[in-house]
């Protein structure tokens, strides 16, 4: 077949625009059977090993379920099919899903029991930011919107043989304008989508009811943005990785957030409700919309090895806040935040004492935090539900403003009892509070005690502590008002309301010796194992 016609062979133009179209189907055409002929002949095996509290007996691959590492194409679906699939090897020894190297935007997605979501080293989750101005500034016309084009698998083939201008103008939608569109891409749907304004994709970011012991949402009065990786009801569910990245592209909200537009409360990052036996472990989490890792009513956790980083003025990015949980061991984090990075919580106000749940049973070890404007530890001020068996120690704060905190908020209700911290490293802090053989430096106020009058902080005490102060720290290092306690070791001296037993009491302060029943759980050396065609 000539690709080149004439009016004799043809008739003129109109035998022209038919050759052309009929010369770019018979390239693809060979095209594709000659890259289906060589997908024949290769396979690619991915295997590797990692730490987890259980194995799983089946394996897949997130592109075996049309995922695209591309950072423009949604894979929502993707994900919500792979799951969907598995989910029938829950009761089979349970499955696990592989994220391989590439971008992968997506939008929220649930986990289910008895799984795993595993990040390579190189790959990159990135939080849906859809807007309709995409479909309207960028020349990406290989998925095009179904009423754009009504033939959608011809798109490729009329790109090749006619270019960008066959297409029709693509018309501004006017403002307040809610938009229904089909995202197609070789006829194939790959996402719905509801743009509201122009605006966010609501079909990314289903809403839900606020959560329970809170009733009503931290932004908005209303519901809740579903978080990136979501569960609820769950038993052994583990996301970890080979350090992969969950980027939470947080930019978008928070401009929203400052400039009081959101309807509904920020997403997290990660959060699993009224579940037990996770593992959240090796990964690096990035610009969170708002709070990165939230377990709520659950127990039985190990969260380990994050790298959590967040702009310093980002607002609420806290690093790792437990909520009502019970039996949790946080270890080897690195966390900079833009607020607390390890904020404890169980409920708020009114809903949270009827709820009733508290956080006891909690290990936090081997952490390092840089929150200039906030805690290394806080416990509240969400705390209605109760605080208690809190234990802290091998802590690194840099730049922060305090290394534990706690938030009382007056009249929330609630209670905090039984925290012990010991062996932390403090540089350039504003205050340090309750703690055991610490040092700490560059300090501008060794602490602030502020109890309730009538109701005094007791209990307290600090032992082996040398704080140096900053070259313009306070005239007065420690303000103590409405607390009782013991010191001893303590330099600068504290407040008289802390009696102080002397240096040959350097040990004053008893950190508990039993392990809590969460450190018994080690974790099993498990496998990944696929081919790929």
């Amino acid at each position: 077949m000539k690709c080149v016609g004439n009016s004799g062979d043809w008739r003129g133009r109109e035998g022209e625009e038919v050759i052309r179209l009929a010369c770019a189907l018979l390239l693809v055409t060979l095209l594709s059977s000659e890259v289906a002929e060589s997908r024949k002949s290769k396979t690619v095996s991915t295997s590797f090993e990692y730490k987890a509290i259980n194995c799983r007996a089946y394996s897949a691959s997130l592109t075996d379920f049309g995922g695209v590492g591309d950072g423009k194409i949604s894979n929502t679906k993707a994900f919500k099919s792979a799951i969907s699939h598995l989910s029938q090897y829950a009761s089979k020894g349970g499955a696990q899903l592989y994220v391989p190297a590439g971008k992968w935007l997506t939008g929220s997605f649930s986990l289910l029991s008895h799984f795993t979501l595993y990040l390579n080293k190189d790959a990159v989750l990135l939080a849906s930011q859809i807007m309709l101005t995409d479909f309207l500034t960028k020349p990406q016309f290989l998925c095009m919107s179904s009423s754009w084009l009504h033939l959608p698998f011809l798109a490729p083939f009329l790109l090749a043989a006619f270019g960008e201008n066959y297409f029709p103008s693509l018309i501004k939608k006017q403002k307040k304008q809610k938009v229904k569109e089909v995202i197609r891409c070789m006829g194939k749907e790959i996402l719905k989508v509801d743009f509201i304004d122009g605006k966010l994709d609501i079909s990314e970011w289903p809403v839900i009811e606020p959560l329970p012991s809170y009733g009503r949402g931290r932004d908005a009065a209303a519901g809740r943005y579903t978080s990136l990786i979501f569960g609820t009801n769950l038993t052994d569910v583990i996301v970890t990785g080979d350090n992969g990245t969950i980027d939470g592209q947080g930019a978008f909200w928070w401009q929203k957030f400052h400039k009081k537009k959101l309807k509904y409360t920020r997403p997290y990052l990660i959060e699993l409700m009224f579940s037990d036996n996770i593992q959240i472990s090796n990964l690096t989490l990035l610009n969170s919309p708002s709070w990165n890792v939230h377990p709520v009513y659950s127990s039985n956790i190990i969260i380990k090895g994050l790298t959590i980083i967040a702009p310093v003025p980002s607002p609420n990015t806290d690093g790792i806040n437990p909520d009502s949980c019970t039996n949790t061991r946080i270890e080897d984090c690195y966390i900079v935040s833009g607020d607390d990075c390890v904020a404890v919580k169980s409920g708020w106000d009114e809903y949270g004492i009827k709820f009733g749940w508290p956080t006891k049973q909690l290990v936090i070890r081997r952490l390092t935090c840089i929150s200039p404007e906030s805690a290394a530890i806080a416990l509240g001020s969400e705390m209605s539900g109760g605080i208690q068996d809190v234990r802290a120690e091998d802590i690194t704060a840099i730049h922060t403003e305090s290394g534990v905190r706690i938030k009382t908020a007056v009249g929330r209700g609630g209670y905090v009892k039984d925290i012990y911290v010991k062996g932390m490293t403090l540089h350039t802090m504003k205050w340090v509070f309750w703690m055991t053989d610490v040092v700490a430096d560059n300090v501008t106020m060794a602490a602030r005690l502020e109890g309730i009058s009538n109701d005094p902080f007791t209990g307290i005490c600090i032992s082996n502590v040398t704080i140096k102060m900053a070259a313009k720290a306070k005239k007065q290092p420690w303000t103590c008002t409405d607390i009782e306690g013991i010191t001893s070791g303590v330099t600068p001296k504290p407040c008289n309301s802390l009696t102080d037993q002397g240096k040959e009491n350097i040990k004053a302060c008893d950190f508990p010796t039993e392990n809590l029943p969460i450190d018994s759980l080690k974790l099993k050396k498990c496998t990944y194992g696929i081919k790929h065609e």
